[in-house]
């Protein structure tokens, strides 16, 4: 089996592997599930931060429109 190195990443030829060799090292690749864990908690973040600001805009709207109509 030969493998070509580049940086810290291994890129096999085909035909190196069997199919039940490739599902083990997939298996064991935990990379891509915790970028996935990262965009999940920055997605919840950004709808927890959407609806807030939706919220206090609104107020903040109605006291500006308040104030506008005292000042007529």
């Amino acid at each position: 089996m030969q493998d070509k190195t580049f940086g810290n990443k291994r890129f096999f030829e085909p035909g190196d592997f069997n199919m039940l060799s490739i599902f083990r090292r997939l298996m064991n690749n935990d990379q891509g599930a915790t970028a996935i864990e990262y965009t999940l908690i920055a997605s919840l973040i950004a709808v927890a931060a959407i609806t807030a600001m939706g919220k206090v805009g609104g107020k903040v709207s109605n006291v500006l429109n308040n104030v506008a109509g005292a000042m007529t």
